[in-house]
C-alpha cells in the first residue's frame, strides 16, 4: 500500500509549537492512521490541542471559514487557534474535542449517538448559504467553484487534474481499476444528477463515523472538513450509509426528516447519485493506495444498492 501522508518529524513538530507557544509543550503524541495528514495531540497550559500537517493549506482555510459561519449555529466544531506554514508544510492548530470517534464505539453505543449526530449534521445542512453562490468545493471567498451540480460532477472526474488526482486516468492502465465498470457507474451517476440539481447546502463531504466525536451519546465534534462543498446534503447520508449499512442509517435520517416536517423529494434518485459519486471517488482512491479488497467491496456495494 502506498503511504501518501506528509511525514513530519517530531523535532519539526516541536519547532512549530515552540514558535507558537513557547517551550511549555507537554504530552506530544502522534495520532496513528489516516493517509493524507500527519496529526499530533499536545497539551499547553493545561489545555489539549491538535496540530495537523498537510502538503496543501486548502482544508485548513476551509475549516477556518466554516468555524466562523457555523459557530453561532451550535455546530460542534474545534476552535481554530492558528493556521500557518513551516518550510514546505502547512499546519493548523485547533482545540482538541473531548470524546471518542464513533468508529471506536460498540454498535449499541454508536446507535444511541445517532439522534445527536443527525441533529447536529442537520444544523450544517440547513445553515443559510444565501450570501454565497456556486456548487462544489469552496474557494477563498466561501463560494462554490462550479455553476451547477452536474458541472461539479464532470469537473471532479475529468481526466485533466492538478494536485492529488493529477494523472489519475493512468490508474486504468497501472492498477486494477476497471475502466468498463467505472464508466458504467459514472454514466448512471450523470443520469441521476438532475435530481440533485438546484439543491444547494453545506455538505461535509466525508461524513463517517471516524469524523464524528461523541461523549457517551452526545456528539461533541464533527472534524476533518477538507472535502466540504455546496451541493445536495443527501451526499452526507449516502457517505455514512456506505461505511456502515448495518445501522440502517437511511431510515433513521428519514424518520428525522419526517418528525421535523422536512420534505425530501426524489430521495431514492438523489441517494443513488450521491452514493455513486462517493463510491467512484473511493474506487480511484483505493486503487491509488493499492487496496484491491476495498475496491472490490465498494463495487459490490454500489451494484447491490436498491432503494
Amino acid at each position: 500500500m502506498v503511504n501518501i501522508k506528509k511525514q513530519v518529524a517530531v523535532n519539526e513538530v516541536l519547532e512549530v509549537l515552540y514558535g507558537c507557544f513557547g517551550e511549555d509543550i507537554k504530552k506530544l503524541e502522534e495520532v496513528k492512521g489516516g493517509n493524507l495528514k500527519a496529526v499530533y495531540f499536545f497539551n499547553y497550559d493545561h489545555k489539549d490541542y491538535v496540530i495537523k500537517f498537510s502538503i496543501e493549506d486548502t482544508e485548513f482555510k476551509k475549516e477556518s471559514y466554516l468555524y466562523k459561519i457555523l459557530n453561532d449555529k451550535d455546530v460542534p466544531m474545534a476552535r481554530i487557534v492558528k493556521v500557518g506554514q513551516y518550510k514546505n508544510y502547512f499546519y493548523s492548530i485547533s482545540t482538541k474535542i473531548t470524546g471518542e470517534a464513533l468508529i471506536s464505539l460498540n454498535e449499541k453505543q454508536a446507535y444511541e449517538a445517532l439522534p445527536s449526530l443527525i441533529s447536529n449534521i442537520s444544523k450544517v445542512h440547513f445553515a443559510d448559504v444565501s450570501r454565497t453562490k456556486g456548487y462544489g468545493w469552496l474557494n477563498e471567498k466561501g463560494n462554490g467553484i462550479y455553476n451547477s451540480w452536474s458541472e461539479y460532477l464532470h469537473g471532479f472526474f475529468q481526466k485533466e487534474q492538478i494536485g492529488f488526482w493529477k494523472d489519475w486516468y493512468e490508474l486504468f492502465e497501472t492498477s486494477f481499476l476497471d475502466n468498463k465498470i467505472f464508466n458504467e457507474l459514472y454514466n448512471e451517476m450523470l443520469r441521476l444528477s438532475n435530481y440533485c440539481e438546484g439543491r444547494r447546502h453545506i455538505v461535509h463531504g466525508d461524513f463517517h463515523f471516524g469524523n464524528v466525536i461523541s461523549n457517551e451519546n452526545i456528539i461533541t465534534g464533527i472534524i476533518d472538513w477538507g472535502n466540504v462543498m455546496y451541493g445536495d446534503f443527501i451526499f452526507d447520508v449516502a457517505t455514512m450509509h456506505m461505511q456502515f449499512p448495518k445501522y440502517n442509517i437511511v431510515e433513521v435520517f428519514k424518520e428525522h426528516y419526517k418528525d421535523n416536517n422536512i420534505l425530501i423529494p426524489s430521495f431514492r434518485e438523489r441517494f443513488l447519485c450521491c452514493s455513486l459519486c462517493k463510491g467512484l471517488d473511493a474506487l480511484r482512491f483505493f486503487a491509488k493506495l493499492g487496496d484491491r479488497g476495498s475496491c472490490d467491496s465498494i463495487v459490490k456495494y454500489l451494484y447491490n444498492l436498491n432503494f
